[in-house]
């Protein structure tokens, strides 16, 4: 069938340019065709039925042939379609008309073509319901969720009555309408009490259906406080109006928040997305798989552009002191309040509300980089009498504006709103407000084409090596999702493999490098990272560190790789300092960030003498009522003390006795204990890294840390996981990160600190109780990671504080204890897998210790 190439779009356009987009259609020859988006005008109408045709016009279904003469006059001026007319079941012999030049014409009789569809009862081209079903879905989730603000304005005078209207009252404020959801619970901040202000509730088409009195509860004592009360929108409900009491000289938001569990996508903004994909049509017995993508692609193109349609508010804030002035920046004046930079549209219909009067006053206009164009004075015909009254001003933006900074007069006391307005009935989109869609459309997308969802890669911003030892790159541990796709290394220095990336650095230098993500030799994923390498060179002095962690710190593999390699360089010999390890490291097992941030576990230290017996960690013993754990073990000759968790129960032991082992071990005899911090780094009432230098480790006052390894992150995220963590509370696992970092610069200022990105898990799942967590896992400790790069990454914290990679840098399967597992009884062979979640084996550890004596290194040369 042919597609007209009718221009006329003007009924249906939008302010967005689609020249280059293309749609799948079906040329006049019956073939394939991509066509031009903007050759097509979409008409939802249907070819009317028999019943609604007048005898002799009828088409619809019919087996009679179809005139020029009868669609001209039943279906004047329709564009975008084409009409067959069919003879039986069979299309033989049948004829074709198009909507051309403002009048139906033949174009050819058809023969048998079984794989035409019947066009008689829509049009030719029609949306892709799959497509905009799916945009719209994906976008439900973005406006409102729960706590999201859905109107902070009160623009009238007046208080809203059971009946909707707005009755005028001294103090009282008012909504306009305010879109809103049925069966839905929104929370109200405000002032309100008594039962005749109320909030109102409307259906779509404005018409009261009831009201609820929320604030009746706050009679007497306490009506005239600020409150945060629920409410539940009934059935049928689109709009609600509400009001708050505002005291003179009260500032505080009045709001309302949408407080459902569901997220949900506000009547406007789906109004919006309906416009904005009303043209994005194709011909559903040839869409297919790949042919969505064009489709997709075009909804990416119109909407990474944001669409403000009649009467939407464009701003209300007015935080400058000051009026705009003939230059565009603010002058003081006592009363005035300015904008900051607006970004609206040119050419378009604006509305100002507010007060403003004289020549002084302006209106400034802006390019995009935000260079003056012009100034206006919209208040120049308003002096003298009548110049401090609220107007509403209509006016227009030049050509080429991207920004508007505007001021308006505010007496004291008066509160009602400054506001910006649209008003151009044609909507119009751009780029400011709505640039978080952008990734949920991505996602559409991606979906649509079958790549799913884009894979993340997540690296510092710098690699810091030293030349002569080699290190590897493992892609699988720093993208999200490597399964299904091919990785690409692109570096002057080092070798890109299929898997990983190795290098061993052999001159000094800075040297970019571009990881990229293809699927079907389409780059989904890119990045771009620096590899800084300086020259190997022994140190000079001696340096002393200590190495923050947790299980992952704690055995000797990794600090003896790190020790080993300086050795292996010579020169003075850096000492690694802690009370773990043999004295090397403050790594300690099951530790989060939080235990080293804070107080810590509390530990029961108890104080024995020649017991020489196992005394493992992790095994329990009771005494009074009580269980203890082992935690820690510090003895010589078996003399020392252990530390203890409480584990159960809730009585202290006793001063001096026997604890009694669970599981079969020897009793120990203790001749006193204490209670405690387990944290070395707290001195009982904070942080204090000096104490725990001097005191807790015993170094001279004036030796102080050089270098800080901090690696944490496995026991804050969990190793069985049920769900992904949220952004606040990953934002407050970074802060006990950044507390302790915090205390050591405190401490040292000049000291260098290596914040790494902590290994995740292998990648076989062996070793997690079920497989859920080990996708639970990966992507907590992703966001862990993206969340340690915005907080410490590229110095953007402090010029001495790093971040690691030994998260990067450990074979993701290699570097992990290994068993075999049999897929079936009725094989011999097994496939091998991970035995343990995330503690690696011995070369794991020692690979770590490897990439971390290169960070190391680097800082202190």
């Amino acid at each position: 069938m042919a597609a007209t190439e009718d221009k006329s779009i003007d009924t249906v356009d939008v302010a967005v340019s689609i020249d280059n987009a293309k749609v799948l259609g079906i040329d006049a020859n019956g073939g394939t065709k991509l066509f031009p988006l903007s050759s097509i005008v979409r008409s939802e109408k249907n070819i009317a039925t028999p019943a609604t045709v007048p005898s002799g016009q009828r088409f619809a279904g019919e087996t009679w042939p179809v005139s020029t003469a009868h669609l001209n006059v039943a279906y004047p001026g329709f564009g975008g379609i084409t009409v067959t007319s069919k003879v039986g079941e069979q299309y033989t012999s049948n004829n074709r008309f198009v909507w051309n030049n403002g009048a139906w014409e033949w174009q050819r009789e058809l023969v048998d073509s079984p794989e035409l569809v019947d066009y008689t009862k829509k049009s030719e081209f029609s949306p892709v319901q799959e497509v905009t079903d799916g945009l719209k879905t994906a976008l439900e989730a973005v406006v409102y969720t729960k706590g999201s603000i859905v109107n902070t304005s009160l623009p009238i005078s007046g208080y809203v009555n059971s009946s909707g209207a707005i009755m005028a009252a001294q103090n009282w404020y008012s909504s306009y309408f305010v879109s809103v959801l049925p069966n839905k619970v929104y929370q109200y901040n405000g002032r309100i009490y008594g039962t005749i202000a109320v909030v109102a509730f409307f259906d779509e088409n404005k018409v009261l259906i009831g009201s609820n009195a929320i604030g009746a509860a706050y009679n007497g004592v306490g009506s005239n406080v600020l409150k945060q009360t629920t409410f539940l929108t009934p059935a049928g409900t689109a709009y609600v109006r509400y009001s708050s009491n505002i005291p003179v000289g009260i500032v505080e938001g009045q709001s309302l928040l949408y407080f459902d569990e569901a997220p949900y996508f506000s009547s406007s903004k789906v109004n919006q997305i309906t416009e904005a994909t009303a043209k994005l049509v194709v011909v559903e017995n040839t869409l297919a798989g790949k042919a969505a993508k064009p489709v997709v692609d075009n909804i990416v193109t119109k909407l990474g552009l944001k669409s403000f349609v009649l009467d939407d508010v464009i701003n209300s804030e007015l935080p400058f002191e000051g009026f705009i002035n003939n230059t565009g920046t603010v002058s003081p004046a006592g009363n005035w309040f300015s904008s900051d930079f607006v970004s609206i549209p040119e050419n378009r219909d604006l509305q100002f509300n507010g007060r403003i009067y004289g020549q002084i006053a302006r209106f400034a206009y802006f390019n995009d980089a935000k260079g003056l164009l012009t100034t206006i004075a919209p208040g120049a015909n308003y002096t003298g009498t009548g110049s401090d009254v609220l107007k509403q001003l209509l006016f227009k933006a030049p050509e080429g504006t991207s920004f508007i900074r505007y001021c308006s007069y505010k007496p004291v006391n008066v509160t009602e709103t400054q506001r910006l307005l649209y008003k151009d009935p044609v909507p119009y989109i751009f780029s400011s407000e709505l640039n978080r869609l952008n990734a949920e459309i991505s996602a559409l997308k991606e979906g649509e084409s079958g790549i799913g969802p884009k894979p993340s890669i997540v690296t510092p911003s710098k690699i810091l090596l030293v030349t002569g030892y080699p290190i590897s790159l493992y892609y699988e541990n720093f993208i999200s999702d490597v399964k299904g796709f091919n990785v690409s290394v692109d570096c002057a220095i080092g070798t890109g493999y299929v898997n990983f990336w190795k290098v061993t650095p052999t001159t000094e230098g800075t040297f970019s490098m571009t990881i990229r993500v293809y699927k079907d030799a389409v780059v989904v994923s890119e990045k771009s990272l620096q590899v800084v390498v300086k020259a190997a060179s022994q140190l000079l002095t001696e340096k002393n560190g200590v190495s923050i962690g947790d299980s992952l710190t704690e055995p000797v593999y990794t600090i003896n790789a790190i020790i080993s390699n300086f050795q292996k360089l010579g020169g003075v010999q850096p000492v690694f300092r802690g009370t773990k390890t043999g004295g090397k490291t403050e790594g300690r097992s099951g530790w989060t960030a939080e235990n080293f941030a804070t107080g810590g576990l509390v530990f029961y230290r108890f104080e024995f003498t020649g017991h020489t017996a196992p005394m493992t960690q992790w095994t329990s013993f009771t005494n009074n009522g009580s269980t203890f754990t082992v935690y820690e073990v510090n003895r010589t000759d078996g003399n020392g003390y252990v530390n203890m968790t409480r584990s159960a129960g809730t009585n202290l032991p006793d001063a001096s006795g026997v604890l009694v082992s669970t599981s079969g071990l020897q009793s120990i005899t203790y001749t006193s204990y204490s209670v405690g911090s387990g944290n070395p780094l707290w001195d009982g009432t904070k942080l204090n890294v000096a104490n725990y230098r001097t005191v807790v480790l015993g170094m001279p006052e004036n030796v102080k840390f050089d270098i800080v390894n901090m690696q944490l992150g496995i026991n804050d995220i969990g190793q069985s996981p049920n769900a992904v963590l949220s952004d606040a509370v990953i934002a407050t696992k970074v802060s006990h990160q950044k507390a302790i970092v915090d205390a050591f610069i405190a401490d040292n200022p000049t000291g260098r600190i290596i914040v790494q990105l902590e290994p995740s898990c292998n990648n076989t799942a062996g070793g997690f109780p079920k497989l859920s967590h080990y996708f639970y896992y990966r992507q907590n400790m992703f966001k862990l990671w993206k969340a340690l790069l915005n907080q410490f990454d590229n110095a953007v914290y402090n010029p001495n504080v790093y971040v690691g990679i030994s998260g990067l840098a450990i074979h993701p399967f290699e570097g992990y204890p290994q068993g075999t597992v049999k897929a079936s009884d009725r094989y011999t062979s097994a496939t091998p897998v991970n035995t343990n979640s995330v503690h690696p084996r011995a070369e794991g550890y020692q690979e770590i210790g490897d990439h971390v004596f290169h960070q190391i290194l680097h800082l202190l040369v």
